[in-house]
């Protein structure tokens, strides 16, 4: 199982970044990944269609609300695990920037 996670703030850096990237590869290239999961429920159970906040879509409902079972995806990685490892790979490897501060303006 590849079990992602959102997170509010950044990701792992540097070498745990590399680590984790190193072994969803291995385990992609072996044939043997069963279930790729992505859990939101931290942040929300939601996500705003294109970024938004007018149109939000519910992740799903797998095992929590806000988590989501990619059960196809899984299933063609089995025969041919490049085309998602490539899709995950900014995921695995870049951490998330730094959200920007808010700057305070008073009138």
């Amino acid at each position: 199982m590849l079990f992602l996670s959102s997170r509010a703030g950044p990701g792992p850096a540097g070498a745990t970044a590399g680590a984790v990237a190193h072994r969803a590869a291995q385990a992609l290239a072996g044939g043997g990944l069963q279930e790729l999961v992505w859990n939101h429920s931290r942040i929300d159970v939601s996500v705003g269609l294109a970024g938004g906040v007018l149109l939000a879509l519910p992740v799903g409902r797998h095992g929590v609300d806000g988590a989501h079972s990619f059960r196809a995806l899984a299933a063609a990685s089995r025969r041919r695990p490049e085309p998602l490892l490539a899709a995950l790979e900014p995921l695995l490897l870049e951490p998330l920037p730094e959200p920007a501060e808010a700057v305070g303006v008073e009138a």
